[in-house]
């Protein structure tokens, strides 16, 4: 007799279109592959972080997908602020070689390398903490980057890398500069103190910085200047493992002065000098301290009252920064 109506699936049958029913749907689940900006988690910190994602790729409603070698910390994998583990800030530490695990179905590659998605994790070796994707990023919320090439052009900045803007946005996220107030105020600075990154080191100062052999005039994006601002940064670094001493115990920082904080350390020691113990320039400004404040306390320390160096060429940059950022 016609008609849309089927016999009822015997026993066997059932069990079959179940269990074909219960694969699709896991399928669907792992489908739901990361993109820049996936929102993730550590199971040693209570605070988030995002995957960055900086090759060309392939995109998902405009965003570019992530894949297992998106495993770089400090590159894909920014800290997690506060690990719980140590007490101490969050390092991200893993091997060069290291991937995200689980990935997504076998057959779903970019550029040859594996997806991955809301299902795949990847360990810390430093302090075993877990990280995996809190959710998947492709409704484009977690946008990772605070500042862009774009906006630092449209700055007048020449000079702007890939690998420049990395570098601003990982140091933005670690030091909290993250509103656009605080990051107006830290662009404006930046751009004064380098004439829009031309220059990361000091000039026209001659010898006046110079101890034992070594010139600690200002070096990286707000000049971090003098002995001792060096030797408490350099302290640091080596405290978060992000320097190491060389042969003869000497930490590399205070051997190498402004020309290497400006080739290895440029955005590093201008965020840890925002915010070095004195200075620090985010509570001012939650305090209400203005552009100027900040400043006097940037160009001359905590207690300065003389009026900035360069004042006029300061106040124009932050005008434009305000419009920008």
């Amino acid at each position: 007799m016609g008609g849309g109506i089927t016999d009822e699936p015997s026993g066997d049958g059932v069990v079959e279109f179940l269990k074909k029913g219960v694969e699709a749907l896991i399928d669907a689940v792992l489908s739901i592959r990361l993109v820049a900006g996936a929102e993730l988690e550590c199971s040693n910190s209570d605070t988030t972080s995002f995957l960055f994602v900086w090759e060309d790729r392939e995109t998902i409603k405009g965003i570019p997908k992530a894949c297992v070698t998106d495993s770089k910390p400090g590159v894909n994998i920014m800290p997690f602020g506060m690990c719980n583990a140590s007490g101490t800030p969050c390092i991200v530490e893993m091997d060069l070689a290291d991937e995200w695990e689980n990935p997504g179905p076998q057959d779903q590659h970019i550029n040859g390398e594996k997806v991955i998605t809301t299902f795949s994790h990847i360990f810390c070796y430093g302090r075993g903490g877990e990280i995996k994707p809190i959710n998947s990023g492709q409704d484009g919320s977690g946008n990772p980057l605070l500042v862009t090439a774009e906006q630092l052009e449209a700055m007048g900045w020449s000079n702007v890398t890939p690998e420049m803007v990395l570098d601003l946005n990982r140091v933005l996220e670690k030091y909290n500069i993250t509103t656009p107030e605080k990051i107006a105020m830290f662009i404006a600075t930046a751009s004064h103190e380098t004439g829009a990154n031309n220059s990361l080191i000091e000039i026209g100062v001659g010898n006046a910085y110079v101890k034992n052999g070594v010139d600690y005039c200002g070096g990286g994006y707000t000049q971090l200047t003098g002995f001792a601002n060096y030797q408490a940064f350099a302290d640091q670094m080596l405290k978060e493992g992000l320097v190491k001493l060389d042969a003869n115990g000497n930490n590399p920082i205070m051997t190498g002065g402004a020309t290497y904080v400006a080739d290895n350390f440029a955005w590093e020691a201008a965020g840890w000098h925002w915010e070095a113990p004195g200075n620090n320039i985010n509570r001012r400004i939650d305090n209400g301290a203005d552009f100027y404040k900040v400043s006097q306390v940037i160009n001359g320390g905590p207690n300065s009252t003389a009026k900035p160096n360069g004042w006029d060429d300061r106040e124009q940059y932050h005008d434009k920064a305000k419009t920008i950022f």
